[in-house]
């Protein structure tokens, strides 16, 4: 075991972590998409950039637990965007060539997933909390990119009985 706890404890405290991040994407995915649906796909996209940057830095600079789940949480949370980006994809293609689109989507996270992993294993070898900043970095950089290229692909919707039309 080592300092402060068992491995077990430790393997414990990880899946915590992943489940943590899994459910907040698991709950708030229908929500934003709802939201998305009311306010726009652009409007949900940025702030779940925004939030994406800041979960980062969170937990970049995290010395606790409960510090790590909360920005496991928030990071879940923002992340839960994903269908909102499908559904932007769906509202700028046809249904010839959504199939298409979608798979753009898939191919991207996939790259990002294995990049992203490798070049997280070389900079964290550099310092521990280097691929949060860098995580942090890249999505900071999607944003200015989304602020100034991304236009919105759905009119908004009028607000229908507050929570309930969510």
């Amino acid at each position: 075991g080592g300092a402060g706890g068992t491995e077990g404890e430790a393997a414990g405290y990880v899946g915590l972590l992943a489940a943590t991040y899994a459910a907040m994407q698991f709950i708030f995915a229908p929500v934003l998409g709802a939201v998305s649906d009311r306010v726009g796909r652009r409007p949900v996209l940025l702030v779940s950039l925004l939030g994406t940057v800041f979960s980062f830095v969170m937990l970049a600079i995290a010395e606790t637990l409960p510090t790590v789940l909360i920005a496991r949480f928030l990071g879940g949370f923002f992340g839960a965007s994903i269908g909102t980006a499908q559904a932007y994809m769906t509202d700028l293609t046809d249904e010839d060539s959504r199939a298409q689109g979608m798979g753009l989507i898939g191919a991207a996270s996939g790259v990002g997933i294995v990049l992203g992993t490798a070049l997280g294993g070389i900079l964290g070898g550099i310092d521990p909390s280097l691929p949060f900043y860098a995580t942090a970095g890249v999505a900071a950089l999607n944003f200015v990119l989304a602020l100034f290229a991304l236009p919105e692909s759905k009119a908004p919707v009028p607000a229908r009985g507050g929570w309930r039309g969510l």
